[in-house]
């Protein structure tokens, strides 16, 4: 089976700084991403930010649930890899 990616990537008429807020409010995500039933964090960095997360996704069929470690470049870019979960990989 082929691997499954994707991009996405658009203009917002915001501050930098308030666009980052909104993303790196990591436990808010299911508030404004529909497929997102839960995110749960795990650990924490030294800064107190989520850095590894349970993030539990409802795909209607089913739901599934991936360990996702977080990296921070402020304020920019945050970056998720999947450590384990329901799927092969994410």
């Amino acid at each position: 089976m082929a691997a499954l990616s994707g991009t996405a990537s658009t203009d917002i008429d915001a501050p930098v700084d308030r666009v980052w807020s909104v993303v790196a409010d990591v436990e808010a995500w299911p508030q404004w991403q529909d497929t997102l039933s839960a995110v749960d964090v795990e650990e924490r960095d030294g800064e107190g930010r989520p850095s590894l997360c349970e993030v539990v996704f409802d795909a209607k069929v089913q739901t599934i649930r991936t360990l996702q470690r977080l990296r921070y470049e402020l304020p920019r870019s945050l970056e998720f890899s999947q450590e384990s979960g329901s799927l092969k990989s994410l």
